[in-house]
């Protein structure tokens, strides 16, 4: 049986023990690149989650993940065009060597409210913005509003290379701080025909009356694009079990979600081989917290809690689960996985240092 063998954490940006530093960070995202650097960009803010201004950093390892040098951020002009706006968060993904393209969220932000009303969970206005880099992320392109609208607010996910050559992202759509969905909460995946030149195709991947799919985690296995969404009852605001959902048609149309057996905010998968799948989940609530990883064996339709292993264990679990009024008690999140080798992995996510928060990565090697 193949076993999970960990190497780190390494620190990317913040402090171990808190001693050094009032900032947060939050919300990494990585790639990896053609010329064996890996980069990631995260969220730094002068509070909690629920600050709704903060800025995007970028950060570059020419070793796995072990050391980390910043880098320029894709959100580089429209920070220094509106200082005044915020920012939720930043994907980029190699699209060929050299090229690169960023996808995020500026924040429309009043500095009076916090991000998400406390009241109705609602989400202050946001639009999504695209930029390209034709030289490894070292300078970007003016970015741009995507062509793509919504009555509801996009929170994107990491633009993917699909089977059919085009590229496309998940996201999460949010209400709005007033309270509500103008067209009903779903999970949508925005399709570019162009390269990225425009996104201007917005299919459903998945939608529930009083149910949030929501951070949206994409594996490949041969042309097929399988989808674990974090899945909240947003009457009760309680995670229910993660669910799943399937593309073979390069996100035309997409399976029924369908329950697994793991109940978290978020669940990130990556294939191997045969049927092998490692995943990495945020378990905030069961008496042993921690984020956690484990295999599957049959292409992700059941997990095996046998072969679990905690990555970061938590001190304490929050006291409600509404993970937007009770963000502030969340001790680690937004965790996600970068394939690196044919038996390698690297886990990014933020967690506590005691005072605020930090950036951590993770090397994952399945052995035999």
């Amino acid at each position: 049986m193949p076993k999970i063998k960990t190497e780190g954490p390494f620190l990317v940006i913040g402090d171990r023990a808190g001693n050094s530093t009032s900032l947060f960070y939050h919300f990494p995202s990585m790639e990896k690149l053609s010329n064996g650097e890996i980069i990631l960009c995260c969220k730094e803010l002068n509070g909690s989650m629920n600050d709704p201004k903060g800025r995007i950093l970028m950060f570059r390892s020419i070793d796995g993940g072990k050391t980390w040098k910043k880098g320029i951020s894709p959100t580089c002009h429209d920070e220094t065009v509106y200082p005044e706006k915020g920012y939720l968060m930043a994907h980029v993904t190699e699209l060929e060597p050299d090229e690169l393209i960023a996808v995020y969220s500026i924040i429309d932000t009043d500095e009076s409210k916090p991000l998400f009303n406390t009241v109705t969970d609602g989400m202050q206005p946001a639009s999504v913005r695209t930029t390209k880099s034709y030289d490894n992320g070292r300078t970007w392109t003016t970015p741009k509003d995507i062509e793509f609208e919504s009555p509801d607010i996009i929170v994107p996910g990491k633009i993917i290379t699909l089977p059919d050559g085009n590229i496309g992202f998940p996201c999460e759509m949010h209400d709005h701080w007033e309270g509500g969905y103008k067209e009903g909460n779903c999970s949508r995946f925005i399709k570019s025909y162009d390269r990225g030149y425009s996104f201007s195709e917005g299919n459903t991947m998945a939608a529930a009356e009083g149910i949030l799919y929501g951070d949206a985690r994409p594996t490949c296995i041969n042309d097929e694009i399988l989808i674990y969404l974090w899945t909240l009852d947003l009457t009760n605001m309680e995670d229910q079990p993660v669910h799943f959902i399937s593309t073979a048609d390069s996100g035309e149309t997409w399976s029924a979600p369908a329950p697994v057996n793991i109940t978290t905010q978020i669940m990130s998968p990556l294939y191997f081989r045969d049927g092998l799948m490692l995943a990495v989940h945020q378990d905030r609530f069961s008496g042993n917290h921690g984020l956690k990883a484990l295999f599957s064996f049959d292409s992700g339709l059941n997990w095996n809690r046998s072969t679990e292993v905690t990555l970061f264990g938590a001190e304490s679990k929050p006291d409600g689960t509404n993970p937007f009024s009770h963000f502030d008690q969340f001790q680690f999140g937004y965790s996600s996985l970068l394939k690196t080798g044919d038996t390698s992995c690297l886990v990014s996510f933020w967690h506590t240092n005691g005072k605020t928060t930090s950036v951590s990565v993770i090397k994952i090697t399945v052995e035999e």
